[in-house]
């Protein structure tokens, strides 16, 4: 009820002073206007407390502590025995056939130069990176890029990070030209066997 009171009043007010305004912006003199009593609500302020108001706490014996106490805190039971693992994590459960060829080289004038990934260059050292084709993909799923591979091929094994997309449909894998060094010689590609 009291908040429908002040809505017109309140209303009046912005009337007013939006009239003003706008009469102002136009560059009119005005006059100054009074604003009206009935606009204004008097205000009621309440005396300050008094001592018998509030209650005064009893006094402590002994020392106040400013910090709250905590419950102790439960020790950890030591292990009866540790158990070890003896056997060595199996390198990869799924696997996938498919044909090898290679790319990115620079830094071996013995072989042709290629291309490599932007933010793989091909530096002195092995660079064991690889190109993932559209049948490793689809095996793998989404979140290929980035993994680490292993790829067994004539007679050999190289464990390579896949970190770029080969459109080839012929093909599985494509190897940068050091990781396919480690392979063995191959003028051409090979089957390999890629597992991870």
């Amino acid at each position: 009820m009291k908040a429908g009171r002040l809505t017109w009043p309140l209303l009046a007010v912005v009337v007013a002073v939006l009239s003003s305004s706008a009469v102002v912006g136009a560059g009119t003199p005005t006059s100054i206007v009074p604003v009206p009593a009935f606009l204004f609500t008097p205000v009621a302020i309440s005396p300050a407390p008094t001592s018998v108001d509030t209650p005064t706490p009893a006094p402590r014996e002994g020392p106040i502590s400013v910090f709250a106490t905590r419950p102790p805190i439960a020790q950890p039971t030591p292990l009866a025995k540790m158990q070890l693992r003896t056997t060595a994590p199996a390198i990869g459960k799924r696997r996938i056939n498919g044909l090898a060829s290679w790319y990115c080289n620079f830094d071996d004038s013995s072989y042709q130069y290629s291309i490599c990934h932007h933010s793989y260059p091909d530096r002195a050292g092995p660079d064991l990176y690889a190109a993932a084709c559209g049948k490793l993909r689809r095996a793998m799923g989404d979140a290929w890029r980035g993994r680490t591979v292993t790829v067994r091929g004539n007679g050999h094994t190289v464990r390579v990070r896949l970190i770029d997309f080969c459109a080839s449909s012929s093909k599985t894998i494509d190897l940068y030209r050091d990781s396919m060094d480690v392979l063995g010689p191959s003028p051409g590609g090979y089957q390999v066997t890629i597992s991870w």
